[in-house]
């Protein structure tokens, strides 16, 4: 891919995000200007997300893309985005769909996880021995926990402890993911394909 092209894709890419995050803001009214209100820390908690999910696109997943680009890799890139703005758009009045679309916005991640890395090594034998690509079992753990929300009949469940539940999930998942990455990045020495260290 020529840098031009290459531009013109993360331009696509930081224009499509803004879009989405920028429709999503507006859901915190005057309404919800409480601590108490779900929509509230709800929409605050999808927004760290998908600035998490911005960030580690364009440290952990596109310098390894070395110039190619993948039709898969742009599919998952707007599912991940169309999920994310279902659950954003669910919290006020449809709290099992706020949670199926956070699970799907993790489990997402996971599959782009898995095919970037096996895109990369053209061997999902030899992705699977990459601990870049182990480290997105992480997010199995916001996935369980959405749908065991989503799935349960207790009234409870859909209430506002839902949110609360969900975003203490992600954060573990983003403790341990991010963990392990500073953790092996200051393990093992530079190699070939590697983006530059700071």
């Amino acid at each position: 891919m020529a840098n031009g092209e290459k531009f013109q894709r993360w331009m696509f890419i930081d224009f499509v995000y803004a879009i989405v995050l920028g429709s999503a803001l507006p859901l915190i009214g005057s309404d919800h200007l409480t601590v108490s209100d779900p929509v509230f820390y709800g929409t605050l908690f999808l927004v760290a997300v998908i600035l998490e999910d911005y960030y580690l696109y364009a440290t952990q997943i596109a310098p390894f893309q070395m110039g190619r680009i993948y039709k898969s890799s742009l599919i998952f890139e707007i599912a991940i985005l169309i999920s994310w703005y279902l659950a954003a758009v669910a919290i006020p009045k449809h709290p099992r769909w706020f949670l199926h679309a956070v699970a799907a916005f993790f489990l997402l991640k996971f599959l782009a996880g898995l095919t970037h890395w096996w895109n990369f090594h053209n061997s999902i034998r030899k992705a699977l021995t990459d601990w870049r690509c182990w480290r997105n079992f992480a997010f199995i753990v916001p996935i369980l926990t959405s749908l065991g929300f989503a799935w349960c009949l207790h009234p409870i469940c859909v209430s506002a402890w839902m949110v609360f539940w969900v975003s203490i999930s992600s954060l573990v998942t983003f403790f341990t993911w991010w963990g392990l990455t500073t953790w092996h990045e200051r393990k093992q020495k530079p190699v070939i394909g590697d983006p530059p260290r700071s």
